[in-house]
């Protein structure tokens, strides 16, 4: 059984949707089930007060893990709150003694991602311009997603969830604005969150969960 810390937000609640839709079933805030097997989901946004109350039982749960859905560029000295915020928590995770695996997802891209459709609408960058990102499609993270939480042997390890590309936030915004997709949406993650984020090696995650990472750029090019 998958267990909720608390509600999901943003791109982490569009994933569990679909998983749910999928057939996933998922437990808001219940304890864990003391013959094994459980998974703990944590995301922010994080109620800490309620957190450690509720993480009691998971100490002491047999066979328990957690799973950490985190963001590239978490990180203690990050200019970010929301970046230095998710390190706080895949901290908090790692320092349990509970078999804990994170997941650093990139910015989403998909047809309706927020990020995508914001792109598309050419927006005014300044120095963030120049930031270099490798954003992965929605459909590759929600798979990777999915075997992580229908996986048992996947208990530890962090992993960044990038795509295989990397380009400036302006060259993105170019291929969005010329791929078709309807302008709108709004930064997913903030735009001086996205401006923090480093290249990543995108072919550690696919190897550890056996799955392959789609153009981005070919995908906007409708090819």
């Amino acid at each position: 059984m998958i267990h909720l810390a608390g509600p999901a937000e943003g791109a982490v609640a569009r994933l569990l949707a679909a998983l749910v839709a999928r057939g996933l079933v998922l437990a808001e805030g219940a304890a864990p089930d003391f013959d094994g097997g459980s998974t703990l989901l944590l995301s922010t946004p994080v109620d800490w007060m309620k957190l450690g109350v509720r993480f009691a039982p998971w100490r002491v749960a047999r066979a328990a893990r957690v799973v950490v859905v985190s963001r590239v560029g978490a990180h203690p000295d990050a200019v970010s709150a929301g970046l230095r915020d998710l390190w706080r928590l895949e901290e908090y995770a790692r320092v349990s003694a509970v078999p804990t695996l994170t997941l650093r997802l990139a910015p989403l891209v998909g047809r309706e991602s927020p990020f995508w459709r914001q792109l598309a609408s050419r927006p005014k960058l300044r120095d963030e311009a120049r930031a270099v990102l490798m954003p992965v499609l929605e459909t590759d993270a929600l798979a990777a997603l999915d075997r992580v939480l229908q996986k048992p042997d996947a208990n530890e390890g962090w992993y960044e969830v990038v795509g295989p590309e990397a380009r400036s936030l302006e060259e993105w915004a170019e291929l969005a604005a010329a791929s078709g997709t309807a302008p709108g949406g709004s930064w997913e993650p903030e735009l001086a969150e996205l401006a923090e984020h480093r290249l990543s090696e995108p072919a550690l995650w696919q190897e550890r969960f056996h799955l392959k990472a789609h153009s981005v750029v070919q995908w906007a090019r409708g090819a």
